[in-house]
């Protein structure tokens, strides 16, 4: 058995229509057979009935006319102008009674109209035959003979000649009245079995009607019911609709969205629950690292998937700013402790800014080495020329002052390379500081990729739902618009259809109108060709009244296809909040580029501190190169001492004496500097 709910939509439509058209059909076709069935009545009535009629009376008036004729003959004394009254006044009607009577025979009649046909043809025979022997009677101037055998004989025979005619109008006018109640009955009959099947068939398309009303009805109740649920966030909740039609479809296709939509949200809440547990991670080092535990780093065990990715990369940036900065406090350390031959670590791998960085920290170490070197190396010929002053012992007493001098000298320019170390320690923290603030800006980039990340994860689930939304409801358009030009198709078949019953029933009230002309015309013979033209128009006015209720019935139904119409204008509607999902989805990604300027901007500021870093590594060397004046200046002054020693020519006392201090000031300049490690 076939079941409603396996039919589409365009197929119970298609049902409503074909059972409207079929009870449209049988009601026509009823009404064609009993308009045939009354208008070949009408055809006999007219043909047969009024026929006979017609020419009964027009054979009685010729009658009457053939009689005043003999009374003229009669009453003429002239012979001459009998003979003219005869030939103009009774001859030629007798003609035509002969001719009416040809006439009359020639269509059928009953028994008892032949019976008294038979008698009238003879009656008037046997009449015309009298009354030509009482006019030759006349003509032989035999008036008493004549006059006697018109008054005895032949007014009996012309009597009987129009009992006849009267009998026979009588036998057509009670056959008329025999059609007229068989009419009658007919149309009665008709009228019944219309009503009758009519009512059927319009309890039979009701029932058809309320059945599919019903069936969509429910199963559009479930879809809504269904869509409330989800949209109310009921994303568990399933329409199970069953079936094979539109509504079915529509359903599973709402069941799978479901389905996968409840999917997306739990992966959805898993992601979250991810994503805040990273952002927590970060933060907690962020704020470790802002607390000055540079080696503070992010547990990746707890971690999977991209947000393992996002934190191992978190990682990475720490590694990539902390490393080169405890490295850097690492040799700075070894420089105030007098250890310049430390230098950066060669494995260390490092790129770009941070390159020239350690190649900065390396060339300090090494240029402050260098002057280190050179002081010892000064040093070592002052202790060269002193032992050389052991043979020049009268000249050191004259440049033992001088001496003296150039050792303060030398004293002031230690204390000033003292400071430009400090200077190089000041420039150590200023470039510290500077890569705290890179790893700050780095911190805020990292967090606005991870909300970046998070947009465009939300853009394009509303970019899905709203393409999918979208595809569906136009899917669902397409096949509503296409049943409704199919019905709105049939309906004009149907306008059609009542179109010709409408015509036929004009025609037939133009034929009524006919009869009643013509019954009009017949007097009171016409009277039943008048009661039957005025039911045969009632008959016509019926059937136009049924074929107008009929155009009412498609006119609802228009309508009711006005309504659908309406309601796909309301699903336009919902076509265009999709379209508004759609432009809240392009306003998510607007944001996203916010965003990714915002992180732009971030490692702008992250170029900025390095800026900062490339001029606090130019302070240190400039720093280096006053040191490298300074200890150029000790060695001239070492110059300038080993001039005066070789012009000393004191005594002995006072070569002993300024020898014991100038090696005493040598030894303290040795043991300062022997605090200093280079390379």
């Amino acid at each position: 058995m076939i079941q409603l709910d396996d039919l589409t939509i365009s197929k119970k439509l298609l049902i409503l229509v074909i059972v409207g058209i079929l009870a449209i059909i049988v009601v026509g076709c009823i009404g064609i057979f009993s308009t045939q069935q009354i208008n070949g009545q009408l055809g006999e009535l007219y043909q047969n009935k009024y026929a006979h009629s017609v020419l009964a009376l027009e054979a009685y008036s010729d009658m009457m006319s053939f009689a005043v004729g003999g009374y003229m003959l009669t009453l003429e004394p002239d012979p001459v102008k009998k003979v003219a009254i005869q030939d103009a006044n009774q001859l030629p009607y007798v003609a035509s009674f002969k001719e009416k009577l040809a006439e009359y025979e020639s269509i059928p009649m009953n028994e008892d109209e032949t019976a008294v046909f038979t008698d009238l043809k003879q009656a008037s025979t046997e009449y015309f035959d009298l009354a030509q022997q009482t006019n030759d009677l006349n003509f032989a101037g035999k008036v008493e003979e004549s006059t006697k055998l018109r008054t005895e004989v032949l007014v009996p025979t012309r009597q009987k000649t129009y009992d006849g005619l009267a009998k026979l109008i009588e036998l057509n006018t009670q056959s008329a009245n025999q059609y007229y109640l068989d009419a009658q009955a007919g149309y009665q009959s008709i009228v019944l079995i219309t009503v009758i099947i009519t009512i059927i068939c319009a309890i039979i398309l009701l029932l058809i009607s309320w059945l599919i009303i019903r069936n969509l009805t429910r199963r559009i109740n479930m879809l809504i019911t269904g869509m409330g649920e989800v949209g109310a966030g009921n994303l568990s909740h399933r329409i199970a609709l069953t079936g094979k039609d539109e509504i079915t479809q529509i359903g599973s296709s709402f069941d799978s969205m479901a389905v996968n939509l409840e999917k997306q949200s739990h992966e959805i809440n898993r992601n979250i629950e991810r994503s805040k547990q990273a952002n927590t991670a970060i933060m907690n080092v962020a704020n470790a690292i802002k607390s000055g535990n540079i080696d503070a780093t992010i547990n990746t065990s707890e971690h999977e998937g991209e947000f393992l990715v996002t934190v191992q990369s978190v990682n990475d940036l720490i590694s990539a700013f902390v490393h080169p900065l405890q490295e850097a406090m690492n040799i700075v350390n070894k420089f105030a402790a007098g250890n310049f031959a430390a230098r950066y670590d060669s494995k260390s791998q490092v790129k770009g800014d941070f390159e020239k960085f350690k190649n900065a920290l390396d060339n300090s170490g090494m240029s402050v080495s260098g002057a280190i070197n050179g002081v010892k190396k000064e040093v070592n010929t002052l202790s060269g020329v002193m032992e050389e002053t052991n043979a020049g012992a009268e000249e050191v007493t004259s440049t033992i002052t001088m001496l003296a001098q150039n050792s303060s000298s030398v004293s002031m320019l230690a204390e000033r390379n003292s400071s430009s170390i400090s200077q190089v320690l000041s420039a150590m923290d200023d470039l510290s500081k500077a890569v705290g603030a890179v790893a700050s800006s780095a911190e805020e980039a990292s967090e606005k990729a991870m909300h970046t990340v998070d947009l465009s994860k939300k853009g394009l689930n509303l970019a899905g739902k709203a393409e999918t939304g979208m595809n569906g409801i136009m899917v669902s358009f397409e096949d509503t618009g296409n049943n409704i030009q199919d019905i709105n198709n049939q309906m004009e078949e149907i306008g059609k259809i009542v179109d010709i019953i409408t015509g036929i029933s004009e025609q037939t009230g133009l034929l009524a109108l006919n009869a009643a002309i013509e019954a009009a015309r017949a007097g009171e013979a016409g009277m039943g060709f008048a009661v039957v033209a005025d039911e045969v128009k009632s008959l016509a006015l019926e059937s136009q009244k049924s074929a107008e209720n009929i155009a009412t019935i498609i006119g609802n139904l228009q309508k009711k296809s006005q309504v659908v119409s309406d309601s796909m204008t309301e699903s336009l509607s919902e076509v265009k909040s999709g379209n508004e999902a759609v432009r809240e989805t392009l306003g998510v990604f607007n944001e996203i580029v916010q965003a990714i300027n915002v992180i732009y901007e971030q490692l702008a500021e992250g170029a900025s501190a390095s800026e900062e870093q490339a001029a606090a590594v130019e302070e240190i060397t400039a720093s280096v190169h006053e040191i490298e004046t300074l200890v150029q200046q000790t060695a001239k002054e070492a110059v300038d001492s080993a001039a005066a020693t070789q012009e000393v020519t004191a005594s002995i006392d006072q070569i002993s004496r300024a020898i014991s201090e100038a090696t005493a000031s040598v030894q303290r300049i040795a043991a300062e500097m022997g605090q200093f490690t280079v390379s």
